[in-house]
């Protein structure tokens, strides 16, 4: 059997395409047997999953994303040196999920907005990581406020550089038509973000 760690993608008719050729999707390590292989999705894995299937003996085929992968080493170095971790994104986020647990739970706060950075106690010494898929809008406002809040301040930018560009261009598009159509699936966080930048510009927008 192949089975991926959840969806790949969020994009149900590439999945459903997958699931057809025989890819299982699955959330718990309970269905995994000695030799099985899992795919770890874009979104990253928890390190704790990870432990799991490997005591199980599966073959791991690690599809990590590249910057998913520094957003995960970041964390684990900003614990060890001490430091209070925020992680900017969205809760619920597979991505922001699974970066969660590179870092204790007293250790590691999600901000998905500048009133949700306000109500947080802060230490002395913050380090910031930022969900590779969120805009650059809500790491510089939470920097900005963050130097005037803490004695020491340590910020990674570990946000998707093609995800920005895309972003770019859909907003210079949307300057100049009269109708836009984001295509993608509805559980994408990039999908969603496309679709509301581009709607501040042109009322007209729709996913």
């Amino acid at each position: 059997p192949l089975y991926s760690w959840g969806p790949l993608i969020h994009n149900p008719q590439v999945v459903t395409f997958l699931e057809g050729k025989g890819l299982r999707v699955i959330s718990d390590s309970i269905q995994v047997q000695q030799g099985d292989r899992v795919v770890i999705r874009s979104h990253g894995i928890s390190p704790l999953i990870l432990q799991e299937l490997k005591a199980r003996g599966a073959q791991i085929i690690d599809a990590t994303c590249p910057l998913v992968k520094k957003a995960q080493d970041r964390i684990s170095e900003l614990n060890r040196e001490g430091y209070q971790v925020l992680l900017l994104g969205d809760h619920t986020h597979a991505e922001v999920q699974a970066l969660l647990d590179y870092a204790p739970p007293s250790r590691i706060k999600v901000v998905s907005s500048m009133s949700n950075l306000g109500s947080l106690d802060l230490e002395k010494r913050v380090g910031v990581v930022s969900q590779t898929t969120q805009g650059e809008a809500l790491l510089r406002e939470v920097v900005g406020a963050l130097v005037f809040r803490v004695d020491e301040l340590k910020v990674f930018n570990t946000l998707c550089d093609f995800t920005a560009a895309r972003l770019a261009a859909a907003l210079k598009v949307a300057k100049e038509v009269g109708l836009l159509l984001v295509v993608g699936g509805r559980e994408s966080a990039n999908t969603g973000r496309l679709r509301d930048a581009c709607r501040e510009i042109l009322s007209a927008t729709y996913q």
